[in-house]
């Protein structure tokens, strides 16, 4: 079960990038010039990682808290601070968009 897992992931990013392909013949044929596809291939990219950021720092600063003060008092406490860093998360949000 383990080995068809990441051939499903492989085929479904190959048919994605099919339709994209597609997408992308349409709208040279109408006329669209190269900057204006990377324009928005940008823009598409820039709101994905908006899109999955802002609930990211919504559950640092909300969620796990909350998960820090279930786990209770233990015989060796430690000192869990998940308040999210506002330089991290500047940077975090900086940086997502560009793709690894």
């Amino acid at each position: 079960m383990h080995s068809k897992v990441p051939s499903l992931s492989r085929s479904s990013r190959f048919l994605i990038a099919a339709a994209r392909d597609t997408e992308m013949v349409l709208r040279i044929s109408l006329g669209a010039g190269r900057s204006r596809l990377i324009q928005q291939m940008l823009i598409e990219n820039g709101l994905l990682a908006a899109s999955a950021c802002v609930p990211g720092l919504l559950f640092a600063a909300l969620i796990a808290p909350s998960i820090v003060v279930r786990l209770g008092p233990t015989e060796f406490p430690a000192w869990l601070d998940v308040r999210p860093d506002p330089g991290f998360a500047s940077s975090t949000c900086a940086v997502s968009p560009f793709p690894c």
